[in-house]
């Protein structure tokens, strides 16, 4: 839930209360107009609030955080990490991702070999059951040849080409994350 929604939320409930004193009582006052103004924010902010989707569903497999960090206005490469939760018996394949915002996006493995970090691509993604995780220094999404820069707060969407599980959509939302 946004920042701007708890805050709506809380908004909305304290309202009833201004009078007196968050203490319930048998007569209370009538609502004044600015307590009418306050409460019509607060449901236009949850109204209007933007809401992402966190999980995604395509046979036994649940695609679950899509993000990207933002990037650098020159920057002609980006990543996207999420996870996979396979609930089903046997092991699907992610065989490749496709998003509008990249020239070519290919799935890639960071290793340390000797001391130093190496990033290679990979056909393929094995998903057995359990949870999958593509995140930072490990499996990834690198998106080459970035169309706009990934600025915080805008989502793209990306498609996931799974060998059982066919093809999932997943809107990515583009935020920084530690």
């Amino acid at each position: 839930m946004t920042f701007a929604r708890v805050a709506a939320i809380r908004t909305l409930c304290s309202l009833g209360d201004r009078y007196t004193g968050g203490m319930r009582q048998k007569h209370r006052r009538p609502w004044d107009r600015g307590q009418w103004v306050q409460a019509f924010l607060a449901l236009w902010l949850i109204t209007q609030a933007p809401v992402y989707a966190a999980e995604y569903r395509a046979g036994n497999l649940v695609v679950a955080q899509p993000w990207s960090p933002p990037t650098p206005p020159v920057a002609g490469v980006g990543a996207l990490y999420f996870s996979v939760a396979n609930g089903g018996p046997k092991a699907d394949l992610l065989l490749s991702v496709t998003s509008p915002i990249a020239r070519e996006v290919e799935i890639h493995e960071s290793r340390t070999v000797l001391g130093s970090i190496q990033m290679r691509a990979v056909t393929s993604v094995e998903c057995p059951p359990g949870t999958t995780k593509i995140s930072p220094g490990g499996l990834h999404v690198m998106l080459l040849g970035l169309r706009q820069p990934l600025v915080a707060g805008m989502t793209f969407p990306a498609s996931l080409h799974f060998r059982d599980a066919g093809v999932m959509t997943v809107q990515v939302l583009v935020a920084a994350r530690e």
